[in-house]
């Protein structure tokens, strides 16, 4: 009880001369439109604990009119006074209870600076179950994200903010936050951008040699540093998009690694990442992050509608990334798997997107892969100069606020072209185009050939560019052909019998079709299963095998999310159906073998289990491990770790 007597007026006094020294500061920012803070952040990570004094200058509504703030549920609000140091009436939406309402005294007039402070705290101690968590305080690394919402963020305000921090955390963590100055505990920043990311842990400096990146590695307990092969993509990342969108404000980029189950961030100059064994995952986290430096720090959303336009730009970017640095079958892989999640999730046009709850996976599938795909289809139909002008326009956005009508005009004008029925079309439907192509080859008396077809399409509205190509003996023949009402003939001359007459074959168009149903139906049980809906997943994986039954691929994941649920009848033969199934990809076999084998062991019919290990090993696919695995369980039965579903 002493303890906690003395330890109450250092706390006040420490307050008290934060809010002072924060407070000439707080002055000269209170004439900006963009929301500044002033932080007081104690970490205590032996009880999971956080507790806060922040205030906020932002422009008041109208007068005697509640206003609106984001802030996380987790936290208890004790307190929150104005300017003068008078209390304020709040309570938490009965709805939504991370929507925190607060009455203004009387006096303030809309459009004046008002000046709130409040003091909350609460814990962030158990893992939310989902593969992307955004706030946890603890051992070996306390972190606090943008996406927590652990800063009352006026609702309707500009994401992008100032912040002056001071971060108390116990002796020997090291603490990272944007900004810097000379005490590494206090944090200014000052610029565009949402800096609102603090991270406190054990971490030693990891030697990159590039002076616009720097990186640290976690030690002790689970310690991680990145491969160098991962620290390569991660440099050839950084400057391929400092080529394409120019230099970042600030001059430097920190990379962090979290705990597993942590999300990626960017915030001004810092990167965040969630460790992890697999080099793959690791550098798509990073390369992510790193796209999110220009396009979710310089540039911000006008509403939150237009979310798809920040994150889909991030998502074109590491597009971008993957289309110079993989395989061509790999990228369009790749293009084909966030068209699926698109697809998936495609049941409201991205013009009511503020409708979905954020951070949901049909959020992240609209906002993300369905934007990356308007992008990669914009510059298809306007051309890669004129979607570079577009770029450049966009990230010169005078306020650093972007709305869909920004955008198109921003286009239209790079490009010369009317681009209402393409905005039109993609953000004001949900409507996802299926294509047909028919065609009949005729030999002429003159000599040659001439190809004739149409292409029809199931939304007679959609108007598009769209690629047809065919092999010749002179090599690889493109037609454009633009598409309108519900079908489209062409007529093609060629000198010799053209080959392989394929249509979009890159993909560059967001189309949908059965095979892709499929691929939608997947994805989105992985998602669902990624935020910890089991039984949402199994759902998804179920509606695929409805649309084709021959999918491997869908009896897999099936199989596995059975597995988790202990339904151990159900996953056996879902891995059995997968192993008769249509084999693509080739993997679902040796991994349907092998998890065959890893539930026998699981039942204690170990006969049963070496066979399938046996089974696997036949294969001889090592993907992912899987042969590895198969050795090891054979001379040693599987055994779920404690807790493992």
């Amino acid at each position: 009880m002493k303890r906690r007597r003395l330890r109450a007026p250092v706390a006040w006094v420490v307050v008290c001369v934060f809010l002072f020294s924060a407070g000439r500061w707080i002055r000269a920012a209170a004439t900006r439109a963009t929301p500044a803070y002033a932080i007081d952040l104690t970490l205590q990570p032996a009880q999971h604990a956080m507790n806060a004094t922040t205030t906020v200058v932002f422009p008041a509504a109208a007068t005697g009119a509640p206003v609106e703030f984001r802030l996380n549920a987790a936290l208890h609000v004790s307190q929150i006074t104005d300017a003068n140091g008078v209390e304020l009436k709040f309570a938490r939406d009965g709805k939504h209870p991370d929507l925190l309402q607060v009455t203004p005294n009387a006096g303030t007039a809309r459009g004046d600076s008002a000046r709130w402070t409040f003091h909350y705290s609460g814990q962030f101690s158990a893992p939310t179950g989902s593969s992307a968590q955004t706030a946890y305080i603890g051992e070996p690394t306390s972190y606090l994200l943008p996406a927590a919402d652990w800063l009352p963020k006026p609702v309707g305000a500009s994401p992008a903010f100032h912040a002056e921090i001071t971060i108390h955390a116990p002796a020997g963590l090291r603490i990272f936050a944007s900004g810097a100055t000379a005490d590494p505990n206090h944090f200014v920043w000052n610029d565009a951008g949402v800096p609102g990311l603090v991270i406190a842990g054990h971490y030693a400096p990891q030697r990159f040699g590039d002076a616009a990146l720097s990186a640290f590695s976690m030690t002790g307990q689970g310690a991680t540093a990145l491969s160098k092969s991962v620290l390569q993509t991660a440099q050839k990342a950084y400057h391929q998009f400092a080529a394409a969108f120019g230099p970042l404000p600030w001059k430097s980029v920190t990379l962090v690694p979290l705990p597993a189950g942590a999300s990626s961030a960017a915030a001004p100059g810092l990167v965040v990442y969630p460790a992890s064994s697999d080099a793959a995952a690791t550098q798509n986290a990073i390369v992510t992050a790193l796209a999110a430096e220009w396009w979710q720090n310089i540039v911000q959303p006008a509403r939150r509608e237009d979310v798809w336009i920040t994150d889909g730009m991030t998502r074109m970017a590491e597009l971008e990334f993957a289309r110079k640095n993989e395989k061509p079958s790999e990228f369009l892989d790749t293009v084909e798997n966030i068209s699926a999640s698109a697809i998936a999730y495609s049941t409201l046009p991205l013009l009511r997107l503020g409708e979905v709850p954020q951070g949901s996976p049909q959020f992240s599938a609209l906002a993300y892969d369905k934007g990356g795909m308007i992008f990669r289809m914009l510059r298809w139909q306007i051309g890669e100069q004129a979607f570079d002008r577009t770029v450049h326009a966009m990230l010169a956005a005078p306020d650093g606020v972007l709305s869909a009508q920004d955008v198109e005009r921003m286009a239209e004008t790079a490009s010369g072209k009317d681009l209402q029925p393409f905005f039109a079309q993609w953000l004001g439907s949900a409507q996802i185009p299926a294509l047909k192509n028919a065609w009949t080859l005729y030999r002429l008396q003159a000599g040659g050939y001439q190809l004739v077809g149409s292409i029809s399409q199931t939304t007679d509205l959609f108007q598009m560019p769209v690629a047809l190509t065919f092999d010749a003996s002179s090599g690889p023949v493109q037609r454009r052909i633009w598409l309108r009402g519900a079908s489209t003939s062409y007529s093609i001359d060629c000198k010799q019998p053209p080959r392989k007459i394929r249509l979009d074959p890159d993909h560059e168009l967001l189309r949908t079709s059965p095979a892709m149903q499929v691929r939608a139906a997947i994805v989105a049980g992985m998602n669902d299963r990624s935020a910890g809906d089991l039984d949402g997943a199994a759902t998804q994986f179920r509606k695929a095998l409805q649309l084709d039954p021959e999918s491997s691929l869908a009896s897999y994941r099936l199989g596995e999310t059975l597995m988790q649920q202990r339904n151990e009848q159900g996953a056996a033969d879902a891995f059995r159906a997968a192993l008769r199934g249509d084999g693509v990809p080739a993997w679902t076999q040796v991994w349907s073998d092998l998890k065959l084998g890893m539930l026998f062991d699981s039942l204690g019919e170990r006969e049963r289990a070496e066979n399938q290990y046996r089974e696997a090993l036949q294969t001889n696919d090592a993907t992912g491990g899987a042969l590895s695995l198969a050795q090891k369980y054979l001379a040693q039965p599987y055994r779920p770790a404690a807790g493992e579903q």
